[in-house]
């Protein structure tokens, strides 16, 4: 899951990029007692270059050093290297540049084009409209509407958020 707040709940900020890429499959990288840092580096630098994360020395840079879209490719990264079915994105885009936006929606998508799933919330009806096969809308924990793509209208999306009932 990629959590909405990246700076409290997504980086660990004291942690080099390459540690935050790779924090979930540590054990991957164990070699009796030590870290196989060949290894780890060679997987550092594909998913730097694959997801385009501008870092001028993954190893030594702290996470908060760099920008709030490459944060966001970094956690994206440490998410993918799991190798997860389903990933669950809570406002993805949220604070990053239009670049990195751009940049984020093309990572999300090769996701799906390699058979994953994804489950986002975001507030941005564009975003939605844009990226999404079908959208689920809760108001107040409620479903009150459940749209295709085929369906996708800007305002009755807008009035189904506001719980307020589509006019003839």
């Amino acid at each position: 899951m990629l959590s909405e707040n990246r700076s409290e709940e997504g980086i660990f900020p004291d942690l080099s990029v390459s540690k935050n890429i790779v924090i979930l499959k540590l054990k991957r990288f164990v070699k009796g007692l030590f870290l196989d840092r060949k290894k780890m580096t060679q997987e550092v630098d594909s998913m730097v270059a694959t997801l385009n994360i501008n870092s001028y020395k993954p190893e030594s840079q702290t996470i908060s050093e760099l920008s709030g879209g490459n944060q966001q490719k970094v956690v994206l990264g440490r998410l993918l290297g799991a190798s997860p079915k389903i990933l669950i994105l809570d406002e993805p885009t949220r604070g990053v540049d239009v670049g990195s936006k751009t940049e984020i929606h093309k990572i999300m998508g090769a996701f799906v084009k390699n058979g994953g799933a994804i489950i986002m919330v975001s507030s941005e009806i564009d975003e939605l409209i844009g990226i999404s096969d079908r959208i689920v809308v809760l108001y107040q924990g409620n479903t009150v509407g459940k749209i295709e793509r085929s369906s996708f209208q800007r305002e009755g999306i807008l009035r189904c958020m506001m719980n307020v009932p589509v006019t003839p």
